[in-house]
């Protein structure tokens, strides 16, 4: 008899051992987030969940570059780099994009200014604008970029 308990004891145990494997599988798969793309005047962003890569057009041969002058703590950009428009021939001079990667730090709603300019003591200043991302967090756990908005402020 007291076998039989065991052995029933032990078949509710791992019963609810499957069961919670189970859930647990179920609940904490990754959330792969929402991915949008944005064609802006001038601009276009492409957001996977909780990252984003923001093009803006840009020439660095006429000495002016994108510069980060504000930052938020709701968003980061990491890296930026320029790519040449490409064509059946690549001219010296030719302009192309500067393309921003960036990613949600927490959520809220967070502006980044930036200022295509020359940047050296003196230099021109083209365009003061704002870059606005609303970011919320999804299943407790995971954040999501859910608008963007970039507008030029001078």
């Amino acid at each position: 008899m007291a076998k039989k308990k065991l052995l029933t004891g032990l078949s509710v145990l791992v019963f609810l051992l499957a069961v919670a494997v189970i859930v647990l599988a179920v609940t904490n798969r990754g959330y792969s987030g929402e991915s949008f793309a944005l064609d802006g005047e001038g601009w276009s962003a492409e957001v996977t969940g909780d990252e984003m890569t923001l093009d803006l057009p840009s020439n660095p041969s006429t000495g002016y570059s994108w510069v980060v002058t504000e930052k938020t703590k709701v968003f980061a950009t990491d890296s930026n780099q320029f790519i040449a428009e490409t064509g059946e021939e690549v001219l010296a001079g030719a302009g192309g994009i500067t393309q921003f990667h960036i990613a949600a730090l927490k959520e809220g709603v967070g502006t980044m200014t930036l200022q295509y300019k020359q940047d050296w003591e003196g230099g021109q200043v083209d365009g003061t604008y704002d870059l606005t991302l609303t970011v919320s967090r999804h299943h407790k756990k995971y954040l999501q970029i859910d608008s963007v908005k970039f507008v030029k402020v001078e």
